[in-house]
């Protein structure tokens, strides 16, 4: 009789063994799968964000391009170009400014920003940018974690046109 329940214990100590080795296969598949799939959502949620970002720079940049083809469309006064993009910037609550600059260092800013005596908005990086390039610049570049979207009129070479969005 002892035999025999020997046998049963072994048996039984056998078929939990065989019990763990295959829940721990299992779970260990079922882990692998899990990273899988969690790197996939990573991936695809980052394709979605990335869009949508893009989406949003591409409307922000349509601003801009509107005001640059305003200013050039005719021969506005400063008060016209400067109603124009208030209304830009009372209707684009993502931007923090909107601003135009001139060659002679004049400048409208949108927000009601007055330049300080001394101010040469000439030196300022946007305006470097937009007024070195040969079209209208439709790249972004961070500044103080804020986006600045400048243009320079195609029609109007001694003018810019630029946008911060704060971030």
């Amino acid at each position: 009789m002892g035999r025999i329940i020997r046998k049963i214990n072994y048996l039984a100590v056998f078929v939990i063994l065989m019990i763990a080795a295959g829940s721990y296969v299992q779970y260990s598949d079922s882990q692998k799968i899990i990273h899988e799939d969690a790197k996939q959502i990573i991936r695809l949620s980052a394709a979605v964000l990335q869009k949508e970002i893009e989406n949003w720079m591409q409307q922000n940049d349509q601003v801009i391009d509107d005001a640059a083809d305003f200013s050039v469309a005719k021969k506005w006064n400063n008060d016209d170009i400067l109603t124009y993009l208030t209304i830009l910037l009372k209707n684009n609550p993502e931007f923090s400014s909107l601003y135009y600059g001139t060659t002679d260092n004049f400048m409208m800013n949108a927000s009601g920003w007055k330049m300080p005596p001394g101010f040469d908005l000439r030196t300022r990086p946007w305006y470097v940018k937009a007024i070195n390039s040969k079209k209208a610049d439709s790249k972004r570049s961070a500044s103080d974690c804020s986006h600045v979207s400048p243009r320079q009129p195609t029609k109007a070479p001694n003018s810019a046109i630029a946008a911060s969005t704060s971030g």
